[in-house]
């Protein structure tokens, strides 16, 4: 039930933050804030039924709507923990809603879904689960921005375990 409750409470908060927020900047969607971009993620990747943890990289691409608002599609390699005995990788597509804080740095939210395997616990599992996360985005220059995150893989490989990564990264932006 627990679980549950943080997803309701989850999709709420992105909902009413979307909202909520300074709709004229979202309506007013500028060219220039358009924008693909690729990408790639550092970091740790910790399993709640194994109490191990392991480094997880993960590669993504998306597109800015505009200031506000962006869509992403990505792939992590989840690691292997419990001596290689388990291992996992997700595939994930969310929406991701920036709030500018600075003129170069800004705070994010994800909510979407994810596609993921667990490999090992005795199972060989894969689900299509709910994701979501929080982040820090600096803009070094008008093409490149690095990012610190955290992100939340419930239920993996169909309940096998729940995962949280903690990461670093970089996109690149085509304008």
């Amino acid at each position: 039930m627990t679980r549950i409750r943080t997803a309701v409470f989850t999709v709420v908060a992105g909902a009413a933050a979307t909202v909520g927020f300074p709709t004229a900047g979202i309506a007013q969607t500028n060219t220039a804030d358009s924008s693909w971009y690729v990408g790639g993620h550092v970091g740790r990747a910790d399993w709640d039924r194994a109490n191990d943890e392991d480094t997880s990289i993960r590669l993504l691409g998306g597109y800015q709507v505009n200031k506000s608002i962006a869509a992403e599609f990505g792939y992590i390699d989840l690691g292997s923990v419990a001596g290689g005995s388990a291992k996992g990788k997700a595939w994930d597509l969310v929406g991701v809603g920036s709030i500018p804080v600075a003129d170069k740095f800004s705070v994010y939210g994800k909510l979407g879904f994810a596609w993921s395997e667990v490999k090992g616990f005795g199972q060989n599992e894969s689900s299509l689960e709910l994701t979501y996360g929080v982040g820090a985005s600096y803009d070094f220059s008008p093409t490149v921005a690095f990012r610190g995150e955290w992100q939340k893989y419930p239920d993996a490989g169909d309940g096998a375990t729940d995962i949280d990564v903690l990461s670093i990264g970089a996109i690149f932006r085509f304008k």
